[in-house]
C-alpha cells in the first residue's frame, strides 16, 4: 500500500509533454500511433480537440494525472460481475478484433450482462468508434431501432 501511495504522489507531479505544433502532437501519441487503423483526418481531429494550446504556441495533451492511478489491489472481477449482472436493459458491446483487449465473450467478461449483443469489428483496434465509425454508427442505429 505504501508503494502505491508513493506512486500516486509521483503521478501528482507529472508534467505534460509539450509539442511545438499540431503535427508533432499527433505523431507518436495516442491519436497517431496506438491504433494504426485511425485515419489521418480522425487523428488530426483528436489532436485538435484533445490538446490545449500554450501561450508560446506549443501544445500539450489534456489528461488527468489521477486517471492512471489504478487501485493497489487490481480490478476485482467478482465485484464487477455482480454489478454488471444487475443491468437489465439491452446492451450493445463492440470489440475491435485487432484490439489489445481479448474478446469479451471468449474471456467471460460479457457473460455477466444478461441481455447483451457483441459486435466484433474487423479492421478495428480498441477505439472502434474511431477506427470504424461506419460500422459503429450502422450497428448503433440498428440496435436503437430494435
Amino acid at each position: 500500500m505504501r508503494k502505491w501511495i508513493e506512486g500516486v504522489r509521483q503521478t501528482e507531479r507529472r508534467e505534460p509533454r509539450s509539442y511545438p505544433n499540431i503535427e508533432a502532437a499527433g505523431v507518436g501519441t495516442h491519436a497517431g500511433s496506438q491504433s494504426s487503423f485511425i485515419e489521418r483526418r480522425v487523428a488530426r481531429h483528436l489532436t485538435l480537440h484533445g490538446t490545449n494550446w500554450n501561450s508560446d504556441g506549443s501544445l500539450i495533451w489534456k489528461f488527468d494525472n489521477y486517471a492512471r492511478a489504478f487501485p493497489p489491489y487490481g480490478n476485482h472481477m467478482e465485484d464487477a460481475r455482480a454489478i454488471l449482472g444487475e443491468i437489465t436493459c439491452p446492451v450493445l458491446l463492440f470489440w475491435g478484433m485487432e484490439s489489445w483487449m481479448p474478446d469479451p465473450e471468449a474471456d467471460g467478461r460479457a457473460a455477466a450482462i444478461k441481455n447483451h449483443r457483441l459486435v466484433r469489428v474487423p479492421g478495428a483496434g480498441h477505439w472502434v468508434h474511431h477506427d470504424r465509425l461506419d460500422v459503429f454508427l450502422d450497428e448503433t442505429a440498428l440496435f436503437l431501432q430494435s
